[in-house]
């Protein structure tokens, strides 16, 4: 984390992007091994495009509560980026000349979330509830908050996300808009515990159910409220 005093700004992204792999899920930085073939998605605009595949600690294809949070995080954060996608045609920020397919994907998903997090709020908040609980998941989530927090100074900005508690108790924080921040230290889906470790320096400032901020915009007062306990287990199940 930044101590000196600097704020972020979009280069400190690029520069990170540019090192190499990063986890689609976590978004940490890591070898791929020279066996494994990147991952490939069809796109209308950019036929086959090479997207960032996954570190060995995330697997979105295992039978397990994690890969299926992972498989729902990444199809919403998809949504949300092809959607403001179509509303600014053009990138807000021209990718630099000698980028691989893959530090292109994650430039424009930095670009594209540019303060887009309120507004996450207000449309994926339905889309949240439904695809985190559906009768086609094995592992359903039954309490939905979204918060706003203040990041370390260094992020300059406040910040909204969504909360998930699942039906084991695990806790867990979708974050579809925090890749506008940079790709390492702003996973998709994590566990509750590790977002708010002390290292991250983020403090919240409110909790609220699930949709309420779309009701106050819509002018129906909504007030604070904290469905989580104060205290989260660090043990991994």
């Amino acid at each position: 984390m930044k101590t000196s005093g600097e704020k972020f700004e979009l280069k400190h992204a690029l520069a990170r992007i540019l090192l190499g792999r990063h986890c689609r899920a976590c978004g940490e930085f890591f070898q791929l091994p020279s066996q494994c073939k990147p991952d490939y998605i069809s796109s209308s605009k950019d036929r086959w495009v090479e997207v960032p595949t996954f570190c060995h600690h995330c697997n979105p294809t295992a039978d397990t509560e994690e890969a299926e949070l992972i498989r729902i995080s990444i199809y919403l954060q998809d949504r949300w980026i092809a959607k403001m996608r179509e509303q600014n045609e053009l990138i807000p920020f021209t990718s630099p000349i000698g980028m691989t397919a893959e530090q292109r994907w994650w430039w424009r998903a930095v670009s594209y979330t540019q303060i887009t997090c309120r507004l996450s709020l207000l449309q994926l908040s339905d889309m949240v509830r439904s695809f985190f609980n559906s009768p086609s998941n094995t592992h359903n989530a039954v309490e939905f908050a979204e918060f706003e927090f203040t990041p370390s100074a260094y992020y300059k900005y406040k910040h909204c996300a969504f909360a998930l508690t699942m039906q084991s108790g695990s806790q867990w924080i979708f974050d579809p808009t925090g890749v506008q921040f940079g790709v390492e230290g702003w996973p998709v889906i994590s566990r509750r515990h590790w977002y708010f470790s002390p290292d991250k320096h983020r403090q919240v400032q409110v909790w609220r159910r699930l949709g309420d901020y779309k009701s106050c915009c819509r002018g129906q007062l909504a007030g604070p409220w904290n469905p989580l306990d104060e205290s989260d287990s660090e043990e991994e199940p």
